[in-house]
């Protein structure tokens, strides 16, 4: 009788629990190659924590400043400099958006292309009328950088605060 109870039990917990060691498991059990691990919300966003994937660009530096010209007005200059685990030549040539604007509230107000080199170095610039940012106050606003490899995968935003600069290049 206590047999027939023990496995009773076993049965149960199994049909309620799903495969042993795997509570709430639905599917096949993972391999011996896969390890699964709980979502901690980690992901591409958190690659200022140092957190890489192996297939994603990372950016190593990135700024942004505004300067003043003589005879054409207030400009922003923007630059990036990123690798990809599959080289730097990987980096997407031609980003649309790949600075974008954040004002003095938190919120996204544009966006500036970046043109990147087989190196890594991305550039970027725009009139400060174009994009309703004048050289007043840059340090109110703050630019996220993307950088984003021919196989579409992204780095995650790397965030800086604008500064006064001394010309086209910084």
């Amino acid at each position: 009788m206590r047999r027939l109870l023990v496995a009773t039990l076993a049965i149960h917990l199994s049909a309620c629990w799903g495969a042993p060691g795997y509570l709430s498991f639905t599917g096949d059990p993972p391999g011996d190659d896969e390890i699964w691990l709980p979502d901690d919300d980690t992901g591409p966003d958190d690659t200022a924590d140092g957190w890489t994937d192996g297939v994603s660009p990372v950016i190593d530096e990135a700024d942004a400043w505004c300067y003043v010209t003589d005879d054409s007005g207030d400009w922003w200059g923007f630059e990036a400099v990123g690798d990809d685990p599959q080289g730097a030549q990987t980096l997407q040539a031609y980003l649309e958006n790949g600075v974008h604007i954040i004002d003095t509230d938190g919120d996204v107000v544009g966006s500036v292309a970046l043109v990147c080199e087989d190196s890594g170095q991305c550039w970027g610039s725009a009139q400060a009328e174009h994009i309703d940012i004048q050289c007043t106050n840059p340090q109110a606003y703050q630019f996220a950088f993307e950088l984003i490899d021919e196989s579409g995968n992204g780095s995650g935003l790397t965030t800086v605060q604008g500064r006064y600069g001394s010309g086209p290049t910084g």
